[in-house]
């Protein structure tokens, strides 16, 4: 079960053009605000998230380089064992260092992943 929901996740990721390496890094997802802006953006993408999907929130910590250094559950799928795999797999993915001014800096993002079940042949 495990190896089904990590090739849905994959195949996902490159359908939308997410899956990052160092030499193909992915854009940052949003950047951590205010709580109360969180809450509205969960609040209003979770409206659009249908039956046939399901939706994982977590916040990421992404250093100097672009590497995950921490992940954190911010709002569970609703399945344990899939949150599980959505956060071990997310420690691998490589993104687009963030930036201020210019400079790399480490940075707190709030990422949301809307997995889809694949209709089968």
């Amino acid at each position: 079960m495990k190896k089904v929901f990590a090739i849905l996740l994959l195949l996902y990721f490159i359908q939308i053009g997410c899956v990052g390496t160092a030499a193909n890094s992915i854009s940052s997802p949003t950047q951590a605000s205010s709580s109360d802006l969180e809450d509205q953006k969960v609040q209003e993408a979770e409206s659009s998230v249908n039956s046939a999907g399901l939706k994982v929130w977590l916040k990421v910590l992404i250093d100097e380089n672009g590497k995950v250094e921490d992940v954190e559950l911010y709002k569970t799928s609703g399945d344990p064992s899939l949150d599980e795999e959505v956060i071990d797999w997310s420690k691998q993915v490589i993104f687009a260092p963030p930036q201020r001014d210019g400079i790399s800096v480490k940075e707190w993002y709030i990422w949301p992943i809307t997995l889809k079940r694949q209709k089968e042949p």
